[in-house]
């Protein structure tokens, strides 16, 4: 039975499910591998992309995130069947940077 629901989950859900499981276990190097993955299967759906960046700030790794941001809008430009993901992209990419310009609340 729980093959059977395993195989209902679309490829893209299932590397999420992977990557989110493996942060739980700290396999973070797969879980980077698994968010990636699932941000190459799923089209235009934003959500992969949204949990890569936020697996990035997790690990404190803003400029990871900014860097897969610019990729991801590079990668975009100019596909119409994805503008959604690619305005999506660059609101969170600007978004990041203006967080880095603030003074550092801790301090």
């Amino acid at each position: 039975m729980i093959a059977r629901g395993i195989e209902a989950v679309p490829e893209g859900a299932k590397k999420l499910l992977a990557a989110r499981g493996a942060v739980t276990v700290g396999r973070l190097d797969d879980a980077e591998r698994d968010f990636l993955a699932a941000v190459a299967a799923s089209g235009a759906d934003i959500a992969p992309a949204g949990h890569t960046v936020d697996f990035y700030l997790q690990q404190g790794k803003a400029k990871q995130a900014e860097a897969f941001l610019e990729t991801l809008i590079g990668r975009l430009a100019g596909d119409l069947s994805r503008n959604d993901l690619e305005s999506w992209a660059v609101r969170r990419l600007d978004g990041l940077r203006a967080a880095a310009k603030l003074p550092d609340a801790s301090r």
